[in-house]
């Protein structure tokens, strides 16, 4: 009798214990490591920032990269529907259909759910009232923050819904796993392709025979012609649409479909893109219109201004790789081998001379193949030309060029699947003298790419033609006397096509384009709406410097924000987000305005996870029944299946109770 007693106590205890919200508070959502709160009521800063600290142990919300940025660009557009309760934004699409076919039910005891401990992979909202509106933030998500959802966690007990950017097939990025779908979980798998409702113009007229996709299904081919690049750059103050994880080619073609896709149905005008995030930021302001806000000196992004017209003939914009294979073995000897360095300069200049955007890589082989210059797209030729000239002869016994050659080329079509190219260049300076009798031995150099060439120069007075012919062909093999005639076979090429003979393009010079509309902006928009004034965490201390709430100072991030403000005029000692995407100084920080508040949960999301994990196992230790559900493993979603028989009701006995706290998740 006392045995049961405890396991009662137990039981309710545990119980209790995993009743409550994932890892944030309600109505708290958690994003980036953080939870965060949008108030419903009005204070003036101080106030607010005091009722963030006494009533929650948090802050004002502190804002350090784009994500974050985003995200309350995000939360707040979404507030705006429903001003009276923020969990009520997310009702509004009750009534809107989820997309068929696009989830799967994944279910059992040996069913694998991964995560990444990465920021910004997870967003956990509260107060969801049933399993359909869940999935439905996971499309939601998906199509106004660009998170990229692929599986989502019911949580029917408490109303959690957990949105999870990794999948039990997922990517590199997933670091931690769950085997095993607890009784008191829901778990689907997003399966539906992220561009397969795209369409590339609304209007069909426009249209028609223009476009033809490329091999990555988002990008359209020749896009890059349509804009003029500007490195390191960005223009100021704009950003109407930001997206995530796309590559440079993606992004632009993206702009180019959007015609009336950003607020007040503009159409994208110019592009900001952040290669090392993959950040895409499209904005319906163009360099024509504000030059003034044009900062050439940024150097995490390219600016692309778009054309009004697409000019596939154009070979200044061309994105050129160059790949040079010189030979460091001992038989070239070190003239030859500083002749071939020479060489190799005299190619990138006149390079330049048709397209400044080239990126360079450089292999010496001699008994292995050897890394001396990383792919790399250099602003000043004389960068490019320093680093070559540390470039050192290897001078090894033997030429391995077989086994170097299949090495390279592995090397040099990894980095083309990395970045779109217009034309690929590969120089091979050899001597083509190799440690091999039998010719069928030694492969051809292809690289999985149509526009890529290959070429091999000798240097020397005795070079085996017929091994360098094996390897590039015989029209390729060149010599010290006419290598030069490479460079102007290229430059006609690639610069005066011939019309008849490119009639696979997909982006004709006199096609018809739709960039003929009116310059507006909505970061300029002057209606004034003091609902959508939120307090942030930063203020002007009695030092004059501007600080979080938590005493921290403003990251590189904030600074550039910060700097735009009092370029353009602005000051004031607090800061307000206005209209949801424009940062404002206020000078009277008595002023009242709703705020957001966040803190760190005790927690991070693995860390609850394994600590769940690891409790599951020990209860399920106390009794035989088993705690997993011995269904199929996949099973496809319907949303005629969506009922209350679906969803775990807290009214449940004390067996089904039981069966669903053995494997808190």
């Amino acid at each position: 009798m006392m045995n049961k007693f405890y396991l009662t106590i137990l039981i309710f205890l545990c119980y209790n214990n995993f009743i409550t919200a994932i890892i944030c508070p309600l109505p708290w959502i958690y994003f980036d490591d953080n939870c965060w709160l949008v108030s419903k009521n009005k204070l003036e800063y101080k106030k607010a920032e005091r009722e963030c600290e006494e009533r929650y142990h948090g802050t004002l919300a502190k804002i350090e990269d784009i994500n974050q940025e985003k995200f309350i660009n995000f939360i707040l557009e979404h507030e705006s529907v429903k001003e009276n309760d923020f969990t009520t934004f997310r009702d509004f699409t009750n009534n809107k259909q989820i997309s068929k076919n696009c989830f799967k039910k994944i279910t059992g005891k040996y069913s694998e759910i991964s995560f990444s401990s990465k920021p910004n992979s997870v967003i956990v909202l509260s107060e969801i009232s049933d399993l359909k509106i869940c999935l439905q933030e996971c499309e939601k998500v998906r199509e106004h923050l660009n998170f990229n959802c692929l599986s989502v966690l019911w949580y029917p007990d408490t109303h959690d819904c957990l949105l999870n950017s990794e999948a039990k097939t997922s990517s590199e990025n997933s670091n931690f796993s769950i085997v095993g779908i607890p009784n008191n979980i829901m778990y689907y798998e997003y399966t539906c392709s992220e561009y397969s409702n795209l369409s590339f113009f609304h209007d069909d007229k426009i249209s028609n025979h223009i476009y033809k996709y490329s091999n990555k299904s988002s990008e359209i081919l020749n896009i890059r012609t349509c804009f003029g690049k500007h490195r390191h750059s960005s223009l100021k103050g704009f950003a109407d649409k930001i997206i995530s994880s796309l590559t440079e080619r993606e992004c632009l073609s993206e702009c180019w479909k959007c015609t009336s896709c950003l607020k007040n149905s503009s159409s994208c005008k110019s592009v900001t893109y952040y290669k090392d995030s993959k950040e895409c930021v499209m904005a319906s302001a163009s360099i024509k219109s504000f030059g003034d806000k044009f900062n050439d000196v940024e150097m995490l992004s390219d600016f692309f201004d778009r054309k009004r017209e697409c000019n596939i003939y154009d070979c200044g914009n061309k994105e050129i790789l160059v790949s040079f294979i010189i030979d460091g073995s001992e038989s070239i000897g070190i003239d030859t081998f500083n002749k071939s360095l020479n060489i190799l300069s005299t190619i990138v200049e006149e390079i330049n001379e048709i397209s400044i955007f080239w990126s360079v890589m450089i292999y010496q082989f001699g008994n292995d193949n050897y890394l001396e210059l990383d792919v790399t797209q250099y602003d000043k030729l004389y960068d490019f030309k320093y680093l070559l000239g540390r470039i050192g002869w290897r001078r090894e016994k033997n030429s391995n060029l077989v086994n170097s050659l299949e090495g390279v080329m592995t090397k040099i079509d990894n980095e083309i699947t990395k970045k779109q190219y217009d034309d690929v260049i590969t120089f091979i300076i050899s001597d083509g003298l190799i440690n091999s009798s039998i010719l069928e031995e030694i492969p051809r150099f292809v690289v999985d790419e149509t526009s890529s060439k290959v070429y091999s120069i000798s240097l020397t007075e005795s070079y085996d033609t017929s091994v360098l012919s094996r390897i590039v062909g015989e029209k390729n093999v060149y010599t010290n006397e006419n290598y030069s005639q490479i460079i102007n076979n290229l430059q006609k090429e690639w610069c005066e096509h011939n019309f008849n003979n490119n009639k696979d393009s997909s982006l004709l010079k006199n096609d018809k384009t739709q960039f003929d509309v009116g310059v507006t902006s909505n970061n300029h928009n002057d209606e004034f709406n003091e609902s959508y004034q939120i307090w942030i965490g930063l203020y002007r201390n009695e030092y004059g410097e501007m600080k979080w709430s938590d005493k921290k100072n403003v990251n590189e991030y904030f600074k550039k924000i910060l700097h735009n403000l009092e370029v353009e005029g602005n000051d004031g000692n607090c800061v307000f987000q206005q209209n949801f995407q424009k940062w404002m100084f206020s000078s009277d920080c008595n002023e009242k305005r709703k705020y957001i508040c966040t803190f760190k949960p005790t927690l991070t999301i693995e860390e609850k996870f394994k600590r769940d994990y690891s409790m599951k196992l020990e209860i399920s230790t106390t009794t035989t029944t088993s705690a997993w559900i011995p269904l199929q493993n996949v099973e496809e979603f319907k949303i005629d299946e969506i009922n209350d028989k679906n969803i775990i009701s807290g009214k449940d006995d004390l067996n089904n109770m039981v069966s669903s706290i053995k494997s808190p998740f």
